[in-house]
């Protein structure tokens, strides 16, 4: 009865905790596939899944959550160990010299002798076992308690390694849009160049004018200047992406020729699937757990405690001649708790108070995956749409330069018009490549936002 109720109070009043199955669903939502493999597995790259998966067995950050986890699983092996009976070999010697001691001897004295030697050792050899009972669980659920801290463990390290995997794939996918862009800068430098020398044949043949040539040779070398900066992004890119997944930054990863084409989005299945699957709500209900069962654990401390013990061996003693007497005990001890200071009722405040910041952990974990999941759809639908509109937009700039420079070969436009619908091919091609780009940073936003590949965790 007494247990009863110190467990009713010490679990009543929690703060209240938010329901995932009372949140709205993801109907709106426009994923539609429900991928199988890890999420890096869906982006259409088979190089940068290797490269993702390599690094995460690689990655340092990554090492640093095994390393914490390890730490949890030998917390948990302590709580563990006082549930079980402690067992140990004791041995102890004195020595005194035999003028200050009345006798020599293990048992009773004999004052009728009188010692024989200068020195008398005296000790004991013996075999102790304890065991600390657990009547009313006490130990158990603060072992239970760390049992929870080691799993929340294991979700910080899930957490961990897929913001490491999506840090990864984003750079390797920087990497490769640093060299598309230069790849389709050179094109473009070579078209200035081709551009160029039929101004100049125009010019020689008294067709075209000197500030034609000069305006073309003005937007060459402005493109040219491009090219510097291009090459720089390859290489810090490169360089970035080797530190992520731990390797020499002047040997990076083999990469793809081009960015990939992903497919149809991820399924975001509801909300208590999303909490169950992504590992930081599940790390946070973990700790919540925890929390749980440490105020249950605190709050028993209010009760007694009793403590088995048994012990065998040996005392001995030893001047010119041994001495020793065997024997064994058993016993136990009870210890009822009447004051501390407060100490114990202080700690089950704070463990009160523990629990409760678990709860409002748990509840900004929860909203907050909710919300990651509901912005990440819409970043990624409203970048493939946006994706679709600049395709269109690069089509209509290609059909406007060649037609202005069909009709400026056959002088019936201005060199002007080639130039502005130039400038416009430029930046369609370099606005399509970043459409393309980020509608491949959005995707694995949205991954990791689900916390993987969505649908059933």
């Amino acid at each position: 009865m007494i247990a009863a109720f110190l467990l009713a109070s010490a679990l009543a009043a929690p703060a209240p905790a938010i329901a995932p199955d009372e949140l709205d669903s993801f109907a709106s939502l426009d994923g539609a596939e429900v991928a199988t493999g890890p999420w890096y597995e869906q982006l259409g790259d088979p190089i940068l899944a290797d490269v993702v998966r390599s690094g995460l067995d690689s990655s340092p950050q990554v090492g640093r959550s095994y390393a914490t986890l390890k730490a949890a699983r030998a917390g948990e092996l302590a709580a563990f160990a006082p549930l079980l009976p402690r067992a140990s070999f004791d041995v102890s010697t004195t020595g005194q010299p035999i003028d200050l001691v009345a006798f020599c001897a293990v048992g009773a004295p004999d004052f009728t002798q009188p010692p024989a030697g200068d020195w008398c050792f005296q000790g004991s050899a013996r075999l102790n076992a304890t065991w600390q009972l657990d009547l009313f669980g006490r130990t158990t659920t603060g072992f239970l308690a760390s049992r929870y801290d080691a799993e929340a463990a294991e979700g910080d390290l899930a957490a961990q390694r897929l913001s490491v995997g999506s840090a990864i794939a984003s750079a390797y996918l920087d990497h490769l849009a640093a060299r598309e862009q230069l790849r389709i800068l050179e094109a473009q430098l070579q078209a200035q160049r081709d551009l160029l020398t039929i101004v100049e044949l125009r010019f020689e043949q008294g067709t075209g004018s000197a500030l034609d040539v000069l305006q073309q040779r003005s937007a060459t070398s402005s493109t040219e200047a491009l090219l510097p900066p291009a090459r720089i992004s390859i290489q810090a890119t490169a360089q970035q992406l080797a530190v992520l997944i731990g390797a020499d930054p002047n040997r990076p990863p083999t990469v793809g020729d081009a960015l990939p084409e992903p497919g149809a989005p991820p399924d975001a299945g509801t909300p208590e699937q999303l909490v169950a699957r992504r590992p930081d709500t599940v790390a946070a209900h973990k700790r919540w757990d925890a929390q749980k069962l440490r105020v249950t654990s605190s709050t028993l401390a209010l009760l007694p405690t009793l403590q088995a013990q048994a012990g065998t061996g040996w005392n001995y003693a030893y001047s010119d001649s041994f001495d020793s007497l065997s024997g064994w005990s058993v016993g136990g001890t009870a210890s009822v708790p009447l004051f501390n200071g407060g100490q114990t009722h202080a700690g089950i405040r704070s463990a009160r108070a523990q629990r409760d910041q678990a709860v409002h952990a748990w509840n900004q974990a929860v909203l907050t995956a909710v919300s990651d999941v509901r912005s990440a759809a819409v970043r990624d639908r409203e970048n493939r749409l946006r994706r679709q509109s600049v395709k269109a937009q690069l089509e209509a700039s290609r059909q406007a330069f060649d037609e202005s420079q069909d009709r400026y070969l056959a002088g019936i436009d201005p060199f002007v018009n080639v130039l502005t619908s130039w400038n416009g091919l430029q930046q369609a091609e370099i606005g399509a490549l970043q459409a393309h780009r980020d509608v491949l940073s959005a995707r694995i936003a949205f991954f990791t936002a689900l916390g993987g590949n969505g649908a059933t965790p």
